[in-house]
Order: structure tokens, then C-alpha cells, then sequence
């Protein structure tokens, strides 16, 4: 056997195990960030979710004592949750005195939770001034959370699944009667 031909045997050979590893190497990549977008979509649904929760139970007047103290622990939690899909940035030049969870600037989609619960904790603000904080933080909340996500770009098969469903509304008996409810409920009664 020529010592050429076992030279290249062996670079060939050197060349489908590299390549296999990269593939899965690069597989378990995207396995992670997956993994990743799924858990940040969860976090994100448990944000709004309590977030929602100050709205709705702010608007019935049930926010007693016990149930501030279960949602500001929870925001409290879901803003450090957070902080590990969201690391603080300009590190080296804010708060290097804090933890090194802290140094820095929190990222703008944590500061949503944190301003609620300062809204909560502040006495000083009306029931009705509240929500009105409280729905605005939610909004922008979400929409920060839109920009992370990229919904729009997640998976263009259910994106045009969902615009279809849409331009098919128009087309549905029902939808004149949703129309309908939603104008009359516009029409302020007299």
C-alpha cells in the first residue's frame, strides 16, 4: 500500500468525522436557542400574565392586601427570572460595586416589571392613575417583547396560516355580527 493513499485515507476520513461533529455540534446550537426562545416565550406569558392580573383586579377593587403581596412577589421573581435571558449591559461602567447580577443597566423588558411594582408600592398615585400605568407598562412590555421574539419571523408557515385566518374574517356571516356589537358598544347612549 502506497504511503500517499493512506495519507489521503486518513485525511478523508479526518474529514467526515469533523464534518459530522460540526453538524451536530451546530444541531445542539440550534437546539439551544430553540430551547431558549420557548423558555422566554413562557417567561414573557407569566409577565403578562401578572401584569394583567394588577389591571383586572385593580379595575374590580379586589387588589386586598394578600393579593399585592402575591403579585409583587411574583413580579419580583419573573424580574429576576428575567435576568438570566436578560443580562444587565455597560457592566464595566455602572454598579461594579453591586452583586454581578446587578452591574450595570437592567435591560427596558425588565424595567416594565419593575415600574409595576413601584406603581403598586406608591400611595400616593389614584386606583384609576394605576391601571392606567399598569395597561401602559403591559403594552410596552409586550411590544418589547414582539422585538425579542420576532413572532412575525418565527415560522413563516404560521404566519401565513394566521394572515390567511384574517383576510377569511372578512368573508364569515359572523363577522358582520362582531361589527355590529363593536359599533354598538362605540355609540355612546343617550
Amino acid at each position: 500500500m502506497d504511503f500517499s493513499v493512506l495519507i489521503a485515507g486518513l485525511g478523508f476520513g479526518a474529514t467526515v468525522v469533523g464534518s459530522y461533529v460540526s453538524y451536530r455540534l451546530g444541531r445542539r446550537s440550534e437546539y439551544s436557542v430553540d430551547e431558549w426562545m420557548k423558555e422566554l416565550r413562557d417567561w414573557s406569558k407569566d409577565s403578562i400574565s401578572e401584569m394583567s392580573d394588577l389591571i383586572y383586579y385593580s379595575h374590580e377593587n379586589e387588589l386586598g392586601h394578600d393579593k399585592i403581596v402575591q403579585i409583587k412577589s411574583s413580579l419580583s421573581c419573573l424580574v429576576e427570572c428575567g435576568r438570566l435571558y436578560f443580562p444587565n449591559h455597560y457592566t464595566e461602567s455602572y454598579g461594579a460595586y453591586k452583586l454581578k447580577a446587578y452591574h450595570g443597566y437592567r435591560h427596558s423588558a425588565l424595567d416594565c416589571l419593575v415600574a409595576s411594582i413601584e406603581v403598586i408600592d406608591d400611595k400616593s398615585i389614584e386606583i384609576s392613575e394605576k391601571i392606567y400605568h399598569y395597561d401602559k407598562l403591559r403594552k410596552i412590555f409586550v411590544s418589547i417583547m414582539i422585538d425579542i421574539l420576532g413572532p412575525q419571523n418565527h415560522n413563516k408557515i404560521i404566519s401565513e396560516i394566521i394572515k390567511k385566518s384574517l383576510s377569511d374574517l372578512v368573508m364569515k356571516p359572523w363577522a358582520d355580527f362582531f361589527l355590529m356589537v363593536k359599533t354598538f358598544r362605540l355609540v355612546p347612549r343617550g
